[in-house]
């Protein structure tokens, strides 16, 4: 068996198949609010992600597991996903992979966004998948997800990763999309801004046009 990083280690969640990084797991079942994974913010009695077979994904080179990478699609349409790259909100997975091919290279995704490149969060939904918790509080907990390393920074594209200067990051976002001038717990999340980084960000996209 070759070795591995702790970055390379997988593992599948028994609720709904999706497969994550290890220590993305518990957040995962955390995340999701369904029959299988229980109430939004809790675990199901008896889970622990220490009990579930960690494995590398690479099956040629391991051989411990196949077809790993692709969620069980019948559990996945019934809920909403978050972008990791924009905070944008889609309805199941199809929707999120119609997001992300629509959105390939521009100002907020890369060239090759895929499904299969990232963890993304489950938000409780109803059947007509409207969130039914404030949206505010979606992006406070996608903001917390970055600031604790569980959506790494391959999930902005590579002019967004060092993030030297986050104004002059938001600018350039909010001038290429006026609309997230509207949605400031959206763009402080995507770049662990504060307040007076996004207000700042604003005026300098205005500056410009």
């Amino acid at each position: 068996m070759k070795n591995s990083s702790r970055s390379d280690l997988k593992k599948e969640c028994p609720y709904c198949g999706k497969v994550v990084n290890t220590r993305g797991l518990n957040v995962h079942v955390m995340n999701s609010s369904n029959e299988e994974h229980g109430p939004f913010r809790e675990t199901p009695d008896g889970f622990d992600p220490n009990d579930v077979e960690a494995f590398v994904e690479d099956a040629k080179n391991d051989g411990s597991k196949e077809n790993v990478t692709t969620p069980r699609r019948e559990t996945m349409e019934n809920r909403i996903f978050l972008c990791n790259y924009c905070n944008e909100l889609c309805e199941g997975l199809n929707g999120l992979e119609v997001h992300l091919r629509d959105s390939q290279g521009d100002v907020l995704h890369p060239e090759d966004a895929s499904v299969e490149d990232n963890e993304f969060t489950i938000i409780p939904a109803d059947d007509n998948y409207n969130p039914i918790m404030d949206l505010d509080d979606v992006y406070r907990i996608q903001k917390h997800r970055r600031q604790r390393g569980e959506i790494f920074s391959e999930t902005k594209p590579e002019r967004f990763v060092d993030g030297e200067n986050i104004v002059q990051d938001i600018a350039t976002v909010i001038e290429q999309k006026p609309e997230l001038e509207d949605q400031p717990e959206r763009v402080m999340a995507l770049f662990n801004a504060t307040e007076t980084q996004f207000k700042q960000g604003v005026t300098v996209a205005k500056n410009r046009r």
